[in-house]
Order: C-alpha cells, then sequence, then structure tokens
C-alpha cells in the first residue's frame, strides 16, 4: 500500500513540473510571438 501512495505522489509531483515546464514554455513562445510582431511592425512603419 505505502508503494502505490509513493507511486501516486511521484506521479503528481512529476505532473506538477510538467505543468511548471508547460507554463513556462508558454510565457517564453508568446514573448517571442511578441517580440516578433513588434519588429515587424517597426519594419513596416519605416
Amino acid at each position: 500500500m505505502t508503494s502505490l501512495l509513493n507511486a501516486i505522489l511521484l506521479t503528481q509531483k512529476l505532473l506538477d513540473v510538467v505543468d511548471v515546464i508547460d507554463d513556462a514554455g508558454f510565457l517564453m513562445t508568446a514573448s517571442i510571438n511578441r517580440s516578433i510582431t513588434l519588429r515587424l511592425k517597426l519594419i513596416n512603419y519605416h
């Protein structure tokens, strides 16, 4: 029973880590997209 509980807790921790990495990746992608959009706008204005 203890090993099953440990496995569940470990799985939960891994899922939490994946969530955090996923959020970070999403934020990075969003900021990269924003900077590309800004650069394109600047190029278009000149």
